[in-house]
């Protein structure tokens, strides 16, 4: 993902971060952007979470492109332009290849993070194919620590849940409601909500028991 100029200068590489809600994408992106901001980097932060920001792209993504020549025109090195939730306004895709074609990729780099690489497909979004790096962010494994199998398997393996101390089951609760409401109801994956409800209920109370395949 990184490379390194003769100046030493470290670029990002253009990049798609995607993965489940919950996975820490936003954190993880914002703590490597506060790196950068150390070490003198100029960055361009775009949370399209914000209904702020993403009411002022939504009907005219053509201001993303002013507002990224201005920010070039006021830095002296490279801008790292990072878009939390691109799924949020795929048109804004269009506006970074835009910048990757004008062969700025010396100038300008790029980290987008999303949930839904399907929404963008299904939407005929521009994926920017052969232009970007597209990289997953799954939940925690025994790769990345010393997992308590017993949590693990109550409450899974999201950060935010795994590691929460207090009203997990709360959050847990709150992150299914979440779930059901913008990546099965919104993008219409199930024509009915309520069997899908109750099968999540049956999947969650076979979760880690003995499968006998003679009797299937």
């Amino acid at each position: 993902m990184f490379i390194e100029n003769t100046q030493n200068e470290t670029f990002l590489c253009p990049a798609f971060l995607f993965g489940p809600r919950g996975a820490g994408k936003t954190k993880l992106s914002t703590k490597f952007l506060a790196e950068q901001k150390l070490s003198g980097r100029s960055t361009f932060e775009i949370d399209l979470l914000s209904l702020k920001q993403q009411g002022r792209y939504l009907n005219a993504p053509e201001l993303f492109r002013t507002d990224l020549e201005y920010q070039l025109q006021k830095c002296e090195g490279s801008l790292l332009v990072f878009i939390d939730e691109i799924q949020k306004i795929p048109s804004l895709l269009d506006e970074v290849h835009y910048f990757l074609e004008a062969e700025l990729e010396k100038k300008v780099q790029f980290l987008l993070t999303g949930s839904s690489a399907r929404k963008l497909r299904r939407g005929g979004a521009n994926l920017l194919a052969g232009r970007v790096f597209s990289l997953s962010l799954h939940p925690l494994s025994q790769m990345d620590i010393q997992l308590n199998l017993e949590r693990a398997l109550q409450y899974g393996t999201l950060p935010g849940l795994y590691f929460a101390e207090q009203n997990v089951d709360l959050l847990l609760e709150s992150y299914v409601e979440t779930y059901l409401k913008e990546e099965i109801q919104s993008e219409r994956l199930v024509r009915a909500l309520a069997p899908f409800q109750r099968f999540l209920s049956l999947a969650a109370q076979m979760n880690g028991q003995l499968i006998n395949f003679s009797e299937c």
